[in-house]
């Protein structure tokens, strides 16, 4: 039942009208110091809130967190910590009270059940009006009538599972799963509903987790339970504890709190050897503990969509919507396979890399847009009908006549209505105007480029600029369209002098395009300065992660010296980075059986966040 509070200050109304008054007119003429109230508290509640404000006449004092369910409000007792005042006067004239000589602390008592009441300070001829005004909750504290959890609700989620709370009034659900590291997972589900599901993630694997759940009502009252829940070990292909090492973490201005990567084992020294049932989606919290994965091998990539589920791609399969659950929503078979990436236009449809051998004879140089209902073709662009096909490879390219120019990534950008694609065996990243298939720019070494190609040619300016070599996986700045990011691979990086893997490097680049010009400036770079510490010869990822920049630096094959080569250990390190350059995280994921050439690799790495 609602508190029922009556106003009790209308024989006041004339008081405060010409007390506006008489304040400005005091104001001007005071003789003596204007009375305040400095604070306020309860007697019965003194951790409560209150807020003063002196920007309206008269002045407002009221309580920021409401007083509790059933609080009696004629019998609170209010402490008011005054300045300056020689007399403290309230609407009821038992409220009268002098201020002793030097004391700053009124007891004032509520005697007519009002919310709302008046207060007079007085010193000599001058006065302040104050209306305090008291909120008090309408509902008592709420109660679990119900609270359940289901692990693994799918059979594919072993760290992840179903929270179900049921309250006799409507709540909204929070909870809290303890971290191991001094950072808690939270999510808030803001709904309020007598019923409320919702999904819990962040479990850690082989532990007893603890997660507090808080249900809260409309007036802000909270009420809590912990619970208790088991988890089974990880699988024993994953990455164990120690094969996962984070080398620095900025906690402060790190802006990644989790990575989603898809680690593959790599035996025998061939980075490419590997056994099956590997490439699972995984996320890692940002201190190298894993938090989730879906139990299916062989995904390529995932990619969030607007309605909060997941786009996965299985090797050569087919695409298919989940949430973070493994709830399977819908299949869709492209009309070929899916080779490299991958992503949802603004109408719905896929976009992604195809390979289509019975065109031209040539492998990976097609790309579809598919209906995402029917998987129909709505369109394809055959790069070997806009680019050219015969321009020279690079020189660690071998026996891939048809597979001439490999683009491994693409990135669709809605407002020009074009595509940048990235030619790995011919170091060229391209823009594509989507309704007419012409070229709009290159950026591209000019080695061994013809008429007309050339012409599309960016020219580059600044001092510290340089080509991408091998590249993969193209991102365009989300606040600014004429900036994109690459994942520079380094293969080679000449036609004339190639560089071996430990002479070169690999980094991220980022570009900024001015295409009235037909010029291109390296806004920023990371890597060069690691050498061939990091260096990748194949795969790799890039992201945006709010104003800093995440690299996935995915296969760093190391030999048995310890060198950088392209057959080897391999390992997988990701990095976060401001714009200056500075490093704010840096995560390696290396095998540690200690037996040669063992090792994890991933096709990407991204910035990833728990979605509901």
């Amino acid at each position: 039942m609602k508190t029922k509070l009556l106003w009790a200050c209308l024989v006041m109304l004339s008081i405060i009208s010409c007390t506006k008054k008489d304040l400005i007119i005091n104001q001007q003429q005071a003789q003596y110091p204007l009375p305040a109230i400095d604070s306020v508290s309860l007697t019965d509640f003194p951790g409560m809130v209150w807020q003063i404000r002196t920007d309206t006449v008269p002045n407002v004092i009221t309580n920021t967190i409401n007083l509790p369910y059933g609080t009696l409000l004629d019998k609170l007792k209010m402490n008011i910590y005054a300045s300056n005042a020689s007399m403290i006067e309230t609407d009821e004239v038992a409220n009268q009270l002098m201020k002793p000589e030097g004391a700053s602390n009124l007891v004032v008592t509520r005697v007519n059940g009002s919310d709302n009441f008046m207060i007079r300070l007085i010193n000599h001829n001058t006065e302040v009006v104050y209306v305090v005004k008291i909120n008090a909750n309408q509902f008592p504290d709420p109660d679990f009538s119900n609270l359940g959890f289901t692990l693994n609700p799918n059979g594919l989620t072993p760290l992840a599972g179903t929270l179900s709370v049921s309250s006799s009034e409507p709540v909204s659900v929070k909870y809290i799963v303890k971290g191991q590291d001094g950072e808690d997972y939270t999510c808030l589900n803001k709904t309020l509903s007598k019923t409320n599901q919702i999904n819990l993630f962040g479990l850690y694997p082989n532990t007893q987790n603890t997660v507090k759940v808080i249900i809260t009502n409309a007036e802000g009252s909270m009420v809590s339970k912990d619970l208790s829940i088991q988890t089974d070990p990880l699988p024993q292909a994953f990455p164990s504890g120690s094969d996962i090492t984070v080398n620095k973490l900025d906690t402060a201005n790190a802006k990644t709190r989790f990575i989603l990567f898809y680690p593959y084992k790599t035996v025998g020294g061939q980075p490419f050897n590997s056994p099956g049932n590997m490439s699972y989606p995984i996320v890692v919290d940002r201190h190298g503990k894993i938090r989730w994965y879906l139990n299916t091998a062989f995904v390529l990539d995932m990619k969030p969509m607007p309605n909060g589920h997941f786009l996965l791609y299985y090797y050569n399969y087919i695409f298919r919507e989940v949430d973070l659950m493994g709830t399977i929503y819908k299949d869709i078979h492209p009309p070929v396979p899916c080779h490299h990436d991958f992503q949802l236009l603004p109408n719905g449809n896929i976009l992604y890399t195809g390979a289509d051998l019975s065109i031209n004879g040539t492998d990976e140089d097609k790309i579809y847009e598919i209906d995402y209902n029917t998987g129909a073709t709505v369109k394809m662009i055959n790069l070997y009908d806009i680019l050219d096909p015969s321009r020279q490879q690079q020189p660690f390219i071998a026996g891939a006549s048809n597979d001439w120019i490999h683009n491994n990534s693409l990135a669709y950008d809605a407002t020009d209505n074009s595509i940048i694609i990235t030619g790995r065996h011919q170091s060229n990243i391209c823009k594509i105007d989507y309704a007419t298939n012409r070229i709009k720019w290159m950026i591209s070494s000019p080695d061994n480029w013809k008429a007309p190609w050339s012409n599309y040619l960016l020219q580059p300016t600044g001092a510290d600029f340089e080509y991408t070599w091998g590249q993969h996986s193209v991102v365009i700045n989300p606040a600014d369209h004429n900036k994109l990011i690459v994942f520079d691979n380094g293969n080679a990086r000449s036609y004339s002098n190639p560089l071996t893997p430990a002479n070169s490097y690999s980094r991220i680049a980022e570009f900024s395009v001015d295409p009235g010009n037909q010029t291109v400036s390296q806004s920023f770079a990371f890597g060069k300065q690691l050498g061939s510490e990091n260096y990748s010869p194949a795969l790799g990822s890039v992201d945006y992660v709010e104003q800093n920049y995440f690299v996935c630096f995915p296969l760093i094959i190391k030999n048995g010296a310890g060198i950088a080569a392209d057959n080897g250990t391999p390992s997988i390190r990701f990095m976060e980075m401001d714009k200056n350059g500075n490093t704010l995280l840096d995560m390696r994921v290396k095998d540690n059986s200690g037996t040669w050439g063992n090792g994890y690799r991933t096709y990407r790495g991204h910035p990833f966040r728990f979605v509901q």
